[in-house]
């Protein structure tokens, strides 16, 4: 036996071009794989057993049953006889016959044609598509006269040894035309042709192949007949087979050298040919597919992606290939205006449409080969990526998808369902977008009306083509599949989603009166660790095979629901402190009427129980007079309460003048007579007000520092280090960093300053923008992440420039965009743009923290002294906070690690309204300072 086609990936080292085997009776479809890049070939059912297990193996195809349509073919398989193919319309010429045959052909093909599919095979050949022809029996003229010869009405019957009638009806239509033709005229010269017939052929006598060898070689064309003996019309015999894979073998071999002659067959072919390989429209492809270990996308911007592609490579064959395909033409001196133009044109439009078939057979090779990428039928589970480390692989995913809440629920954001619709709709749509290419016919002939309609464009790729077919099947199941183990995700949550609806919970709660102090504090002490929970043990997200499940806002949302909840708890603890604080008033009232014994006793065992609550400003909170220099506690004023001296030197809110509250624990919303708690945009890092304050104690001191406020995530100071001053040393700021903390936070860790910044964050009680009351105009998209604010320099400049009301922000000379942008500047916050945890995850690390005085230039900002201040500025071993100095950065802040925590980090945030949050409540930024 000869030489067989050694395929490796797309390239065949001596396969010409395809098997292409058309018969016109039952016949099935060589379909190969994508690997071999063979295109479709048609056989006869009778020859299929033995080409599967041998000729079409070796040649890496497989035998795919086909036939005439809607006919059993197994059976009456051709009643009607209306020549039909595969979903295609009926047909009623030998030309139909053929372009259905070159429909699922994707090169020049070898064409093994049995009875009469030699037809089809001949015209093939006179199209231009074929490079050799082994015929089978080939039912030659005088088959045809004899089937006219009983025609009637319009069909004709014919003869066959495999009917029990002895023939098939046969529409007469393609018989007509068939007897005004010959085979050996449609076949090219140039091309090689073996004939093989059993001398035992009783359907089609052995002398019509003879006849036909001898039309072949008269013309001189390269043919050869082999006489197979004792061989009858079905040529199926083990024996038999062997020889026509001998035949076929050695007719690869001879067709190698044709291939190239029969497909440039005149100088436009070249030119057409080079224009194809040699100007890169061969290797193009419909699809822009990403490649392993690039950036997530959801499907929408995935499936826009190849949306655009497919446009942007069919406008380029639309306008700029088919212009220099026709300009190539047009310069054609032999066969336009020539008896040859229109076989010269068929030739060109099956050249042209073979071209174009291939790419959009390369792009599906592309498009399955990309998903076959996610094929592991045993990805991880949830729970398993979860527990990797982070020096363990990740598997490869292309697609994020965003877990959310829906109702009482967390699901996927993008359902199984519309994931697998978007990415079959891009399928479906590059399949057939090149099915309007015109063919140059009609441009250079003018596309009259004399021009056939199926001349009008290119044979063009049908979604119903079984590799179509195969390809879509295997893109659907793998993204079914692989969707469905992502949406196992969900249960992560399961224990988690009573928080989408705890509000509603806490407020029926809220009714019972009979509930304790400790019963909301235990409640309290619940949701904070299921927040702690969160933070630590669920991750930010989850990457499993082909999709990476996006759990950030879903945790942040569980997290803001908690502290709603928290927060209404809370308020209502404060609102029951405020009527005993007034019943221990007016009993303490009476203490000094000398009441009963047993009443005083129960008067000062209240009062012992309360003083945590109370934490009187005259031991720590020291007021400013109107001079605003520091003084003692508030006896020294002559108040009769702790608390309750008006701070004739301060702006309203900085103490309460009135409300039964104590120092600057004062209502988070503004009350009759101005009581409330602010935190000023002129307190916000890099403002006018703080950067003349530093200047001014620059000239004081001769230190260069930043002034700055926020919060301090202290458990060992009484006052939760409200008031107090610390100096911090940041990593890569080029100053040190005085901070008054003027804001209370349960979740700030004890090792953390959160500073006040320009869009820093809204954080959950969010009142900076979106709102109807909101300090700032415009919506909530520009302030970046909840947590976290703007995470880029350049994204500030989407921030409004000052808030609603506008005036004082103006007369100081400040600018929100400016004052986000300093931070970026002097690197109090560091981007995550380009790092792998994402935006609003990276800090910088705190290297040194120490309390200190507060500078008086930042105590004339907020008016908060206490009255137990350090005596120096600097450094001290006394005050320093535990766990410093952080020498060299050896702990660093990992903020980026959700379960880290944010030790070490100097933190930012602008909590434009924030709920109260514990006894000692939250200052506030207002639009009023």
């Amino acid at each position: 036996m000869g030489p067989r086609c050694r395929c490796q990936g797309s390239h065949c080292s001596i396969c010409p071009a395809a098997v292409l085997c058309p018969v016109a009776a039952k016949s099935d479809f060589l379909r190969p794989t994508r690997s071999s890049r063979l295109p479709p070939a048609l056989l006869g059912v009778r020859k299929a057993a033995g080409i599967r297990g041998s000729t079409a193996a070796s040649r890496g195809g497989e035998v795919v049953t086909g036939g005439w349509r809607g006919k059993d073919t197994s059976t009456n398989w051709c009643n009607s006889c209306d020549m039909q193919e595969l979903g295609l319309p009926a047909l009623s010429s030998l030309e139909e016959a053929v372009r259905d045959a070159q429909r699922v052909s994707l090169s020049p093909a070898l064409v093994v044609a049995a009875s009469m599919g030699a037809w089809i095979a001949a015209g093939l050949a006179r199209l231009g598509g074929i490079c050799g022809a082994l015929l089978l029996a080939p039912a030659g003229a005088r088959t045809v006269s004899k089937a006219m010869a009983g025609r009637s009405a319009g069909t004709a019957i014919l003869p066959s040894e495999h009917s029990a009638t002895g023939g098939y009806t046969i529409n007469s239509t393609i018989l007509v035309e068939l007897e005004e033709a010959s085979i050996a005229d449609m076949m090219p010269a140039a091309c090689p042709v073996c004939i093989l017939h059993g001398d035992k052929d009783e359907a089609v006598p052995l002398e019509a192949s003879e006849e036909l060898l001898g039309q072949l070689l008269a013309k001189g064309g390269e043919a050869t007949l082999r006489q197979i003996h004792g061989g009858d019309h079905r040529l199926s015999k083990p024996a038999e087979l062997q020889v026509l894979e001998e035949e076929l073998d050695r007719l690869i071999l001879r067709s190698a050298a044709a291939v190239r002659n029969l497909t440039v067959c005149n100088q436009s072919a070249l030119r057409l040919l080079y224009l194809w390989y040699g100007m890169g429209y061969g290797s193009m492809l419909l699809v822009d597919l990403p490649p392993p270990s690039t950036a997530m996308v959801d499907i929408d911007h995935f499936s826009e992606r190849q949306k655009a592609c497919c446009h942007e490579v069919f406008a380029k064959f639309k306008s700029q290939w088919f212009e220099e395909v026709c300009a190539i033409l047009r310069e054609e001196n032999l066969h336009l205006r020539s008896p040859a133009e229109q076989r010269f044109f068929a030739g060109i439009r099956a050249l042209l449409s073979v071209q174009t078939r291939d790419l959009v057979a390369q792009s599906v090779a592309a498009y399955a080969d990309f998903f076959r990428r996610f094929d592991d039928p045993k990805p991880l589970s949830p729970e398993e990526v979860v527990q990797l480390k982070d020096t363990d692989d990740r598997q490869d995913a292309f697609l994020v998808v965003k877990l959310v809440p829906k109702g009482d629920e967390v699901k996927l954001k993008d359902s199984t369902e519309r994931v697998v619709e978007r990415v079959l709709r891009v399928f479906k749509e590059f399949v057939v977008c090149l099915n309007d290419i015109p063919s140059p016919e009609s441009r250079i002939q003018g596309g009259g009306s004399g021009a056939k309609e199926s001349s009008k464009n290119l044979w063009g790729t049908f979604l119903e083509e079984e590799y179509v077919q195969e390809a879509q099947k295997l893109i659907e199941q793998t993204v079914q599949f692989n969707m469905g183990n992502a949406s196992e995700a969900e249960r992560i949550y399961n224990e988690y989603t009573f928080l989408i609806t705890e509000e509603e919970r806490i407020k029926e709660f809220l009714k019972d009166s009979s509930a304790s102090i400790p019963k909301y504090l235990e409640k309290v002490d619940a949701l904070k660790a299921i927040d702690l929970r969160i933070r630590q043990q669920l991750p930010n997200e989850m990457r499993m095979q082909m999709v990476t499940v996006d759990c950030r806002e879903l945790n942040e949302t569980l997290r803001s629901r908690a502290a709603d909840c928290m927060s209404i708890l809370l308020e209502h603890v404060v609102g029951m402190n405020l009527e005993r604080n007034e019943r221990l008033c007016k009993s303490f009232g009476n203490i000094s009427r000398h009441p009963p014994a047993s009443e005083m006793g129960r008067s000062i065992a209240t009062l012992l129980l309360l003083s945590p609550l109370l934490a009187c400003g005259q031991d720590f909170l020291a007021v400013r007079n109107e001079s605003k220099s520091a003084v003692g506690g508030c006896s020294s004023y002559g108040c009769s309460g702790c608390g309750r001296c008006f701070n004739a030197g301060s702006r309203p809110g900085v103490m309460c003048a009135s409300g039964g509250q104590s120092g600057y624990h004062c209502p988070a919303e503004p009350t009759g007579n101005g009581d409330a708690t602010y935190a000023c945009l002129d307190w916000t890092f890099g403002s006018a007000a703080m950067r003349s304050g530093e200047a001014q104690f620059q000239q004081q001191t001769g230190e260069k520092v930043y002034f700055g406020v926020g919060t301090y995530g202290t458990t060992t100071d009484p006052q939760r280090g409200l008031g107090a001053c610390y100096r911090l040393k940041v990593e890569g700021v080029d100053r040190d960093i005085i901070a008054q903390s003027v804001n209370t936070g349960w979740d700030v860790d004890g090792k953390q300053f959160d500073l006040q910044m320009g869009a820093g964050g809204t954080g959950a009680f969010n009142n900076c923008a979106g709102g109807a009351g909101s300090v700032f105009p415009g919506g909530k998209s520009s302030w970046g992440c909840t947590y976290g604010g703007v995470d880029t320099r350049s994204a500030c400049r989407a921030l409004p420039s000052k808030p609603s009301q506008a005036s004082a922000m103006a007369s100081a000379g400040d600018s929100l965009v400016r004052m986000c942008e300093y931070s970026f500047d002097k690197k109090v916050r560091v981007s995550g743009e380009g790092l792998a945890a994402g935006p609003c995850k990276y800090n910088p690390t705190l290297l040194d923290v120490a309390r200190v005085r507060c500078p008086e230039q930042l105590v004339s900002l907020t008016q908060m002294q206490r009255s137990d201040e350090p005596g120096g500025f600097g450094f001290a071993a006394a005050s320093r906070a535990s766990g410093f100095p952080n020498a060299g950065g050896t702990n660093r802040c990992r903020s980026e690690d959700w379960g880290a925590g944010l030790a070490y980090c100097l933190t930012r945030m602008m909590d434009c309204l924030c709920a109260q949050a514990d006894v000692n409540p939250e200052l506030h930024v207002g639009n009023d300072c």
